[in-house]
């Protein structure tokens, strides 16, 4: 089940989490940190995440393309994938 991580806004971000956009646009800088904390990659995805990028980088190192991480085959667009949740986990971090 889908279900955002604060109850104080979770009827209000229910859609967001669910069908996730790329962010949500505020009116006060009081909402920055909840929403940030509501749009930010777990730390359990993170070190998926990372980990993945990692037996990527070994894969590629011997000549291989696609390969088999923790039960799933993964391909250039689950890289990409996880490229992407590295990098905003950072970019949040850095706020």
């Amino acid at each position: 089940m889908c279900k955002p991580k604060s109850k104080l806004l979770s009827s209000f971000l229910l859609p967001f989490v669910c069908f996730p956009p790329k962010g949500k646009q505020i009116i006060h800088p009081g909402q920055i940190k909840v929403v940030q904390e509501e749009f930010s990659p777990s730390p359990e995805r993170v070190t998926w995440a990372a980990d993945l990028i990692a037996a990527f980088e070994q894969h590629q190192k011997l000549g291989k393309g696609a390969f088999t991480f923790r039960g799933s085959m993964i391909d250039m667009p689950l890289l990409k994938q996880a490229q992407n949740i590295v990098a905003l986990a950072a970019s949040v971090a850095d706020k």
